[in-house]
């Protein structure tokens, strides 16, 4: 029998089949599963000790620190207008301004 070769853009996970998360030392019986990468269970089983979890294998990247801006400073809005002005909602009439209009 040949060993199997998974294609592109698909991944393997050791999974308890019991529970249908990452297997762990504890558990009994483990079976190679294959998904879609990035669709790989994340938490190790919860049956056999596993109580934690990982993000199948993803290295998180440090938060950029410096595009933060400091405690205390004001919200900015981050979609200005084009034309520099700022942003007012046109004041709506009432049912008054309505029927006043008629009359003019």
């Amino acid at each position: 029998m040949t060993e199997y070769t998974a294609p592109p853009g698909i991944g393997t996970a050791q999974i308890d089949p019991n529970s249908g998360q990452l297997a762990t030392s504890e558990c009994p019986t483990v079976r190679t599963e294959y998904f879609i990468e990035g669709t790989q269970p994340v938490e190790t089983c919860s049956l056999h000790g596993g109580n934690g979890s990982r993000v199948a294998g993803w290295d998180t990247a440090a938060e950029d620190v410096s595009r933060m801006p400091p405690p205390g400073a004001p919200q900015v809005d981050g979609n200005p207008r084009p034309d520099g002005q700022a942003q007012t909602d046109p004041k709506k009439k009432g049912i008054f301004g309505k029927i006043k209009q008629i009359f003019r």
